[in-house]
């Protein structure tokens, strides 16, 4: 998930093992947020879901908890249908 700074909206990774909340920002550098009715959360339910991905998403974070039975693959698939969901939503959010 650590990855995922490299798009720019990556405030902060954090977590324990494979739970993990990453929080969304519209500048990450200066903490500011997305402006109200442009929410980064938002788009991302609706990417997340069409990517087969089921997260706990808010308007300025998400949430990854796979089960601890997951396979390293498996982990690797969730991992980067997080990523096309997570850049799906920054293209529609613009």
């Amino acid at each position: 998930m650590e990855k995922l700074k490299d798009y720019g909206v990556v405030r902060e990774v954090r977590g324990l093992g494979t739970l993990l909340g990453v929080e969304l920002e519209e500048d990450p550098v200066k903490h500011k947020p997305f402006p109200a009715g442009r929410m980064l959360g938002d788009a991302l339910k609706k990417t997340a879901r069409a990517n087969g991905v089921i997260l706990r998403i808010s308007p300025d974070w998400f949430a990854v908890s796979p089960p601890l039975i997951s396979t390293d693959a498996e982990i690797e698939e969730l991992c980067n249908r997080v990523e096309k969901s997570l850049a799906d939503a920054i293209e529609i959010n613009k």
